[in-house]
């Protein structure tokens, strides 16, 4: 009886060392859920740049106090769906009121936007308009998990920029007049109005390209170019393959003008827009109308501000 009740103890011993054994290498390995992924680890953001690459002359780091962005996760197996939670700048890492996102073995989809906007989704309705800065709209799209858990995120630009730089004429045949702007406005073939943008894929889905569309500056009524202060009338365009002439009209001091340029010249052969690059045009006031001087395709470094402001079309 005795060796019976021996032998039971130093079983019973045995089977609580092996299971205390199999404890200590679970929680040294890493808790499992039986599917075979590990303990989730917190998706941490320890950088934002905005609109362009960081310069010494010009930081575009989202780093002040305030500063928002939105984030999103992609449902699939292992994830519930995220939909707009706001991050705010923090240091060593961009925080959420609404809590840790959580990441596994399994590679999430994510995506973020700049600026934060109640009511933001995963699909963004882009429009042709007249540059606002509040309207401007950045985003990147990025994969995630628990061992790529420490992201940094260079946001990009969904919009490519218009933009029509005013200046007088100077030297024998200086431009005298007040330079006052009562009405501009352009005319081009293939704008495309209104697109949706997929944050997860960046896949534009656009309405079909206008034969011709002409926009017209309501902003910039009333102002003044002047020589040490030429004036910019700024769109934000949906990106497109533009076709044909952009055709400027104005009224400057109560004179009718205009100017044209061809999309080639100023987009390359293809016409094609590219999101994030401004277009410039630079268009020269002299005694007899205007001309257009040169022109630049670049990439559009300014850092996004908000603003106020309407926009018309016609």
């Amino acid at each position: 009886m005795n060796n019976r009740l021996t032998i039971i103890s130093i079983c019973t011993v045995v089977l609580l060392l092996g299971l205390s054994s199999g404890c200590s290498r679970q929680e040294q390995e890493g808790w499992t859920d039986g599917t075979g992924d590990s303990r989730p680890v917190a998706l941490r953001i320890g950088g934002v740049s905005a609109g362009a690459v960081v310069t010494r002359s010009q930081s575009t780091l989202l780093n002040s106090p305030g500063d928002k962005i939105s984030l999103f996760l992609q449902g699939s197996a292992g994830y519930a769906p995220i939909r707009n939670r706001e991050f705010t700048y923090s240091t060593p890492f961009w925080t959420s009121p609404e809590g840790l996102v959580m990441l596994t073995d399994r590679p999430a989809s994510l995506a973020a936007s700049y600026p934060y906007r109640e009511g933001q989704t995963a699909t963004q309705d882009l429009r042709t308009q007249e540059y606002a800065p509040q309207d401007d709209f950045l985003y990147c799209r990025f994969a995630a998990n628990k061992r790529d858990a420490s992201v940094v995120l260079n946001m990009h630009r969904a919009y490519a920029r218009l933009c029509f730089r005013l200046s007088p004429q100077t030297g024998d045949n200086a431009y005298t007049g007040e330079g006052i702007i009562d009405e501009f406005r352009f005319t081009a073939g293939g704008i495309v109005l209104r697109a949706q943008l997929d944050l997860f894929t960046g896949v534009l889905t656009g309405e079909a390209p206008q034969a011709d569309y002409t926009f017209v500056s309501v902003k910039n009524r009333g102002k003044r170019f002047t020589v040490a202060d030429p004036l910019e009338v700024a769109f934000l365009a949906v990106p497109a393959v533009l076709a044909g002439d952009i055709t400027v009209e104005a009224v400057i001091d109560g004179k009718h003008v205009g100017t044209s340029v061809s999309a080639t010249r100023l987009c390359g052969v293809t016409g094609r827009m590219v999101p994030g690059t401004s277009y410039d045009i630079n268009i020269v006031m002299n005694p007899s109308g205007m001309t257009s001087g040169e022109v630049s395709a670049q990439q559009w470094t300014e850092f996004p501000v908000r603003g106020t402001g309407d926009y018309e079309m016609e």
